[in-house]
């Protein structure tokens, strides 16, 4: 039997997803509505759990910094993202949908030539509802897609839209991901100078800027920027390396006591 105040509250609930309209609002409203969402414990937990990180900027004394680009690939505007990388020789980190790389698989191909790859789920869910067994089959499916397209596994995890949960963290964690987030965002909403201006000031050691080579969002004006936000870290002596790269070099300082614990200025 059921309530009233819980009928009239799931049928509240019922009409927002109908609002929202398309699998997206659908999955979401599936992921809300778990008994379990977001819990980091119970029958989900991956045996020998231990510990992981979650990484907004590297705390490094190295003139070091990491470009990322998420939700690729996309034929829109991977290959001008990778022709600008390579105008520079310098390489990215690409965190790829895993939806996406079954549909492009040779764009896959052509980021792994030269850049890391990461995971960045499968569907690109707001995932900070899930249960442990919808993360696992969001990251897991992703993980596989870019085994059997590539032949590498990726080693680092960014959530969709920056959101995650207790469940989402643990298996995460499982799989030996570090969680990769950012310092610094090439927002293409903005106009390209803004985003040039704001970006040639505050990129420094251990920043992760977040920028994208996919999504619902028309990237033209990141694409724009980049040149410039690369050249003007050039000048001030930082060089852009991969996130693995700048986490190896952060456990080096951190392991010889060199840590830079400073703040970033604000744009």
């Amino acid at each position: 039997m059921m309530d009233r105040r819980r009928f009239l509250a799931m049928g509240s609930a019922a009409a927002a997803v109908t609002a929202v309209g398309g699998a997206i609002g659908i999955e979401e409203y599936r992921l809300a509505q778990s008994r379990h969402s977001g819990w980091a414990v119970g029958k989900g937990r991956p045996a020998g759990l231990g510990a992981m990180n979650i990484v907004w900027r590297a705390q490094t004394t190295q003139m070091i910094a990491a470009l990322t680009f998420d939700d690729g690939p996309d034929p829109r505007y991977t290959p001008k993202t990778l022709d600008i990388l390579d105008k520079y020789n310098i390489p990215g980190t690409f965190f790829l949908q895993g939806k996406h790389v079954s549909t492009q698989p040779e764009l896959a191909k052509n980021i792994d030539a030269r850049h890391a790859l990461g995971n960045h789920s499968w569907s690109h869910a707001d995932l900070s509802n899930a249960t442990a067994d919808q993360a696992r089959d969001e990251l897991t499916r992703t993980r596989d897609i870019i085994q059997d397209v590539t032949g590498r596994v990726p080693v680092v995890f960014r959530p969709p839209y920056g959101r995650f949960s207790g469940a989402l963290t643990m298996i995460a964690a499982g799989m030996n991901y570090d969680m990769i987030l950012w310092s610094d965002n090439a927002d293409p909403r903005e106009p390209w100078r803004d985003i040039a201006n704001k970006l040639g000031r505050r990129v420094r050691a251990g920043s992760i800027v977040l920028a994208h080579d996919g999504g619902t969002l028309p990237n033209d004006s990141v694409l724009k920027a980049l040149p410039i936000v690369i050249e003007q870290a050039h000048d001030r002596g930082i060089e852009f390396v991969t996130v693995p790269q700048l986490l190896s070099a952060m456990r080096s300082d951190q392991a010889g006591g060199n840590l830079d614990t400073t703040q970033p200025e604000e744009a």
